[in-house]
């Protein structure tokens, strides 16, 4: 039985900034997606690792699509989606644990100023910059799975990146690939109908 979620943050609970800017970004340079990523690779991955800070992030993106003010500007912390916050408060009080598993620049304390995620994971709020491993790596979900103190079977997990999903499936979780907030909703439904029928 499904007694603990843990969510992913940009693209579920928040617009993903960091996808509209690897967009407009490789719009602009005229080379694919796949191509961008793979130029930034080496400036982006030790960010979200927490070796190197967001400002030097910035720094080392500014070659590629103008001054870091600009893109800054196109990085700027998104809003929640009010469904999804409405969401979250349903789940606890149906008496689901929440917690929060994000890749991130470091500046996830920053933008919780703003979101004030606390009232929802409380202290279960886990992002790449400080656990030192992005997801999909293992060891980013075992930190969580912990933290919850319940067992993976008992605990669903909420991306929008597949090979995120199926990293947390590989453990034992529950997962969800969210598309949409009506898909996600209607997903975590059936799941739940699913258990009850099978108790």
């Amino acid at each position: 039985m499904i007694k603990a979620i843990i969510f992913d943050n940009g693209g579920v609970l928040v617009e993903d900034t960091w996808l509209d800017f690897q967009l407009v970004a490789s719009c602009k340079m005229g080379i694919s997606l796949e191509e961008f990523r793979a130029q930034v690779k080496p400036i982006v991955s030790p960010a979200t690792t927490g070796q190197i800070t967001k400002e030097d992030v910035l720094a080392g993106l500014e070659g590629f699509v103008g001054s870091q003010q600009d893109i800054a500007e196109m990085l700027t912390t998104p809003t929640p989606w009010p469904s999804m916050e409405k969401w979250l408060e349903e789940l606890i009080s149906d008496g689901y644990q929440l917690s929060m598993l994000s890749n991130d620049f470091g500046d996830f304390p920053e933008s919780n100023k703003i979101w004030k995620y606390d009232r929802y994971f409380g202290d279960r709020i886990f992002h790449s910059s400080a656990l030192g491993v992005m997801k999909p790596d293992l060891r980013a979900y075992t930190a969580v799975i912990a933290a919850t103190g319940f067992a993976p079977e008992e605990i669903l997990f909420i991306d929008d990146k597949v090979k995120n999903v199926e990293a947390a499936r590989s453990l034992g979780l529950f997962g969800i690939q969210f598309i949409t907030e009506i898909q996600v909703k209607n997903d975590f439904q059936k799941l739940i109908e699913r258990e009850h029928v099978q108790k």
